[in-house]
């Protein structure tokens, strides 16, 4: 079992937001691909960097409808090493209805 100093390790996605339903604002989920998935059903708020590059890989962020969201602020950057990029805030329209932790 992992273990480190100052963190809370939890075995499941729903156990994690059941140890941040008290004392937490707002939890973010910072993947890998199969957690984003199983996380993106619940999520209010996207922050997101879109790269502006194409990348071999075969872990991705899913897929989403984004018919279902409000993008709310895009800041156009380049990274250090020069690739353009986009950092992208996207509301879940209809998120007030969701309020609170799962």
């Amino acid at each position: 079992e992992y273990a480190a100093a100052g963190c809370e390790v939890a075995a499941s996605l729903e156990a994690a937001l059941e140890a941040c339903r008290n004392g937490s604002d707002e939890v973010f989920i910072i993947g890998g691909a199969q957690i984003y998935a199983e996380a993106l059903p619940l999520a209010q708020r996207l922050y997101m960097t879109e790269v502006h590059c194409a990348f071999e890989g075969d872990a991705h962020f899913p897929a989403f409808d984004r018919r279902e969201w409000n993008e709310i602020q895009r800041e156009p950057c380049i990274s250090e090493n020069g690739m353009n990029c986009d950092f992208l805030i996207y509301e879940r329209i209809g998120a007030a209805a969701l309020d609170g932790l799962p």
